[in-house]
Parts: structure tokens; C-alpha cells; sequence
């Protein structure tokens, strides 16, 4: 298809090279994945997608090692077909935002492209991720322009930690408890709740108020992280004089476990320190939980197998309804289209049409769409997508109500 986002006298930033090289996903400027540092964003990406199996742990090990395959070689490391579109995008979309956050030169290169529609045309681009012979979707474009309003909106810091760090569910997290000394002498107790971070700096906004001359204005962060054997991580910043865990550098930009009784400083010469506490029962508890859950589904698919009326429909209540052959999908990002929405669906079946309702006074989506399908026994199916990730939005999928309604075509 071609490059929906041309219009006539826009500004364009055509081709990732000359001044806008930097963003070319092949330039060498390191990207983490997996608290791994991979040399290029196509390194990244490639590790990324290459699943969970023995070769695909000896390919992250190459990619990431002291000699590794050029990112112009990656295309044979790219995903095959069971990767879909959607899973694609979000993958690439929180790499690149590591790579905005990790060098703030090519942060300030993207924001001086200012209005401009982003174009990824140049012989390494594929239809998909650029545009070739004024073909393509021009995905790697798009996402960077998305990525453009959301740092000069302020929100990058906390869509880092989001795409980096794990969150818990509500009441899930570890109880944490930080104490400050000076000197030795009792300061402060502070304990850590009810949000994804605390932030640690200069700025008289942050969590934690540093003082030191070595200290940073953003120096800092604690973060709740599932990924973490703790629950709880230390990131630097990429601070100027640098933070410790228990006399040990953070690397930049780089989650650090915190265990508990572990000592923290910040800056160099610094007469403050910051002993940590955490309590996981609750997250010990979380995990036992969902472990009975997964017991009592597992019990009820038993029940469900011996079960003759449940296997054929006919049981009161397990009869699947003819009628109901749509779902209502809500929390879409607004840029989804509806061929993402179809490859989304289409390992649950047919789709026969998608409808994004439009607002009436603005005429843009809002973030929800109706899916048709051939037959009710694939809607019910779709249904199991409810709470999966879809472009890094949590989406919401239900079957839409069974009766008849007239949609105009998308």
C-alpha cells in the first residue's frame, strides 16, 4: 500500500540519513533489551523477536557479544510469520523509546524535526517498516513521529519505566521501606506505595531531594519491576557522578535489583545513605493465588472434557449464542488501523468487517471499534484477548451486544 501519511507541500524528513542518520535503526547507538545492551536498534529488535528456544538464546548471545553480525546481515534473524504486526510494532515502539532516552542527542534530533512527517525511504527499508518506490506502511516513521509528541509532552520518563519495568497488579508489589541517614544519623522513613516509581534529584519535585554539588537534577529512580527476584529495581538516570547498591555502580539506564537490607548513595562524597527494606509477602502471596487459580482452571477444563453437553454445546448456559458473531474491542491506541485490528484477530477466524466509531465532533477514533465474524464460535473465541497488550495499551474485549445494528463500512 502506499505511504498514507504524504500530502502535498507537508514538511517532510525523507530518508533516515544525512542529518536524520541517527535515527536509522542501523546506526551504531546502543538499545537495551532484556537488561541487555544490544550495538544498534536492529540488534535489539532481532533479539527481540527471536522467541524462546536454545537457538534463539545463542543468537541474543552473538548479537549482543564483542563481535557481532553487521545490523545490515539482521534480515535473515527477522521474524517469521507467527510474530504478528501488532507484536512487531509494540516490540520496535519500546525499543526506539530506549534509544530516545538512553542518548538525549538523538532525543533533541528527533524534536528538531519538529512538525514533520517522518519518512523511513532508503534502500534498507522494507514495505512494512519504511517505504520503497513510494510503497509501503511506513511503520518505523510513524512510531517515531508517535514517540516525538510524547517526549515534548513530558511523558517519556514514565513510558520508559512502563515499556522497561514490569508493573504489579494492585496490591501485589513488595512493601518497601527506605530510611535516610546522615552521617549516620536518623533522617527520614519513607515507604513506597501505590505507584509504578519514585524519583530521586535535584529538582524540588522529586521523591527523594538531593543536595549533594554531585548530585543530578534527575538523578535517579526506585521502581516496582515483576522482572526483578525482589520486585524492586534502582535505574540511574545517566547521572553525572553516578549512583551505588551496597558500594556497586549502576550502569546507566540499566535496572538494578535492590535486595532487602541493601545500603544506597548517590553522587560521589555524599554523607547520606539510603537503606532499603522490602517486605514481599505480598507478592509471595500473589504468585500463590494465581497459582490456585491456575489449578482450579486446569481442574475445570477436566470437569469440562468428561463433560458430553458441555463438548457439544447443549448444556444450559455453555451453549455458545448464534447470534452474538461480534466483539467490542475498547482502550485501542488511536493510530490502530484496521489491518492491524484484522491480523490481531485472524488466528481466532474469519473477520468480515471492522468499524472504528468516530467522535462527532472531532471526526478522529476513539480508541474502540466493532469486529465482525463469520461465525459466533469465532467471536467467543476472540474474547480470550481481553487484557493482552496491544501496541503497549491494555486492550478490553468483550462480545458486543447481539442485537442487529447498522455500521457504515471502514
Amino acid at each position: 500500500m502506499a505511504c498514507k501519511r504524504e500530502r502535498a507541500g507537508e514538511k517532510k524528513v525523507m530518508g533516515l540519513v544525512k542529518r536524520w542518520a541517527e535515527l536509522h535503526p542501523w546506526h551504531p547507538s546502543p538499545v537495551l533489551f532484556g537488561r541487555v545492551l544490544y550495538p544498534t536498534l536492529e540488534h535489539a529488535f532481532a533479539a527481540a523477536v527471536a522467541g524462546s528456544s536454545a537457538a534463539a538464546d545463542e543468537l541474543r548471545s552473538r548479537l549482543a557479544g564483542e563481535n557481532p553480525p553487521p545490523a545490515s546481515q539482521l534480515r535473515q534473524f527477522q521474524p517469521a510469520q507467527h510474530v504478528q504486526a501488532a507484536e512487531r510494532l509494540s516490540i520496535m515502539r519500546n525499543c526506539l523509546r530506549d534509544k530516545l532516552m538512553r542518548h538525549p542527542h538523538i532525543r533533541q534530533l528527533l524534536l528538531d524535526s519538529e512538525e514533520a512527517t517522518i519518512v523511513h525511504a532508503d534502500d534498507s527499508a522494507d514495505e512494512f517498516w519504511g517505504v520503497r518506490a513510494g510503497v509501503g506502511t511506513n511503520h518505523l516513521g510513524r512510531l517515531l513521529e508517535a514517540l516525538r509528541d510524547e517526549i515534548a509532552s513530558g511523558k517519556q520518563l514514565s513510558a520508559w519505566v512502563a515499556s522497561t519495568c514490569k508493573p504489579f497488579a494492585p496490591d501485589t508489589a513488595p512493601l518497601v521501606t527506605v530510611t535516610v541517614r546522615r552521617k549516620g544519623e536518623h533522617v527520614e522513613t519513607r515507604e513506597l506505595a501505590s505507584r509504578p516509581f519514585f524519583t530521586v534529584g535535584k529538582f524540588e519535585s522529586s521523591d527523594f531531594v538531593l543536595a549533594h554539588p554531585t548530585s543530578s537534577r534527575k538523578h535517579a529512580l526506585f521502581a516496582f519491576d515483576r522482572d526483578s527476584p525482589t520486585g524492586v529495581v534502582l535505574v540511574d538516570l545517566a547521572s553525572k557522578a553516578g549512583s551505588t547498591v551496597d558500594g556497586v555502580a549502576a550502569l546507566a539506564l540499566v535496572p538494578m535489583t535492590i535486595r532487602s537490607g541493601a545500603e544506597l548513595a548517590f553522587g560521589i562524597g555524599s554523607s547520606r545513605t539510603y537503606a532499603v527494606t522490602i517486605d514481599q509477602s505480598r507478592m509471595i502471596g500473589a504468585l500463590e493465588q494465581k497459582q490456585r487459580q491456575l489449578h482450579d482452571e486446569i481442574a475445570k477444563m477436566e470437569r469440562l472434557v468428561t463433560d458430553e453437553s458441555a463438548l457439544f454445546g447443549l448444556a444450559p448456559g455453555k451453549a455458545i449464542d448464534p447470534t452474538r458473531t461480534s466483539v467490542f474491542i475498547a482502550n485501542l491506541p488511536y493510530e490502530a488501523e484496521e489491518s492491524d485490528v484484522k491480523e490481531l484477530l485472524e488466528a481466532y477466524g474469519t473477520v468480515t468487517r471492522v468499524h472504528f466509531p468516530l467522535d462527532k465532533e472531532t471526526n478522529k477514533p476513539r480508541g474502540i471499534c466493532f469486529v465482525d465474524f463469520e461465525s459466533a464460535t469465532h467471536a467467543h473465541a476472540a474474547c480470550a484477548l481481553n487484557g493482552e497488550d496491544f501496541l503497549s495499551r491494555s486492550l478490553r474485549v468483550e462480545l458486543a451486544a447481539p442485537k442487529k445494528r447498522e455500521m457504515p463500512r471502514s
